[in-house]
């Protein structure tokens, strides 16, 4: 599975998941976790 697969998650089919899409949304959520609590720069425009 990748951004051009063409997979489309809906409600049928997501009782069968390709397993790639497990893999993908578990690096993505350690990648989200790693960064919460950081402090951010912020800059201000007028």
């Amino acid at each position: 599975m990748n951004a051009t697969s063409g997979f489309k998650p809906t409600y049928s089919n997501m009782f069968d998941p390709p397993a790639e899409l497990h893999h993908r949304f578990d690096q993505s959520l350690a990648k989200i976790k790693s960064v919460l609590g950081r402090e951010q720069s912020r800059t201000v425009v007028d």
